[in-house]
């Protein structure tokens, strides 16, 4: 999507604020690849594409959202090819994770294989940044990433594999096949640091839990469930994204014109305890546990249901 950033205030439902995104006209499009947060009040954007390769943006109650387009590049903008003497533009970042802490950090996986640590520093309201690139090279984009505090790991997917590495380590540990299909996402559970969750390009099982105190990825996952998507494009499924907290995990399909919304307990995972879904003017294609609430995003929309009305 284009990197248009709108805030939505469940009540007062949409919020006034907004922020379009300039585009010079002859400046390429800005492509939002990902976002996470950064402390309690700040966002970073991710681009694909664009004038940069990533944007600050700051949220407060009393104040307009501003955001800061950060001119620092941490990922190559050409990829050559020595063999045959030809270059050509590279994408930038392709994934986002952000690090826990008071310090204003977050990580960027990018199409160029590389990921890399990034830090912001504030001097009299002006921000800039600075990047530190991880011993981790992965032979193809890095499509997903996640950061466990506990114990600095950082958790990095490419195609069907999984790379951790210590955020000061000197190499990283040999690469994990663990699905046939591509991995879209990965989760480290908020309440259990030592549960990772992926979400893969499967057709019946789209979620694999591991517990990582037995032998991390070297083995079948401790669970592995999801629900028949014949339907999802394959431009949807690559951001298709869920979410878990506490024993839940929620995750989107679509429906023809209907989004749904479904919701497995690990501990019985053989069926779905709870569906939400409603007509949606785009496909869903973020699904957020949040406190009782169960959030749907897509397109232009987001729908609120408490957890208690699901069928």
């Amino acid at each position: 999507m284009r990197g248009d950033a709108s805030f939505i205030d469940q009540r007062r439902l949409l919020s006034a604020f907004s922020l379009p995104f300039y585009q010079p006209d002859k400046a390429p499009a800005a492509l939002v690849a990902d976002a996470c947060l950064v402390e309690d009040n700040k966002a970073i954007v991710g681009y694909e594409h664009g004038p940069c390769q990533a944007s600050l943006i700051l949220l407060g109650d009393q104040y307009r959202p501003r955001r800061v387009d950060l001119a620092y590049r941490a990922h190559n903008t050409v990829q050559e090819n020595r063999t045959l003497g030809t270059s050509h533009p590279n994408p930038g970042i392709s994934a986002l994770a952000s690090c826990n802490g008071l310090r204003l950090r977050f990580l960027s996986g990018g199409h160029d294989g590389t990921v890399h640590l990034w830090t912001l520093t504030n001097m009299d309201d002006v921000y800039e940044a600075d990047s530190r690139r991880l011993n981790l090279r992965q032979p193809r984009r890095c499509q997903a990433l996640a950061y466990r505090n506990v114990d600095e790991t950082v958790f990095s997917c490419a195609g069907t594999s999984v790379y951790a590495v210590n955020i000061s380590a000197q190499r990283a540990q040999d690469a994990v096949r663990v699905s046939d299909g591509q991995i879209l996402q990965i989760h480290v559970h908020p309440q259990n640091p030592h549960v990772i969750i992926l979400e893969v390009d499967h057709m019946d099982r789209q979620v694999l839990v591991y517990d990582m105190r037995k032998k991390a990825f070297n083995r079948p996952p401790t669970l592995q469930f999801g629900h028949r998507d014949e339907v999802a494009q394959d431009a949807t499924r690559r951001f298709i994204k869920g979410s878990t907290l506490n024993s839940f995990f929620a995750r989107p399909y679509n429906d023809g014109d209907k989004g749904v919304i479904r919701v497995w307990d690990y501990r019985h995972t053989k069926a779905v305890v709870a569906c939400f879904q409603e007509v949606h003017p785009a496909p869903i294609v973020h699904a957020v546990l949040s406190g009782s609430d169960v959030l749907a995003y897509g397109g232009p929309s987001v729908t609120i249901w408490k957890a208690s009305s699901g069928n």
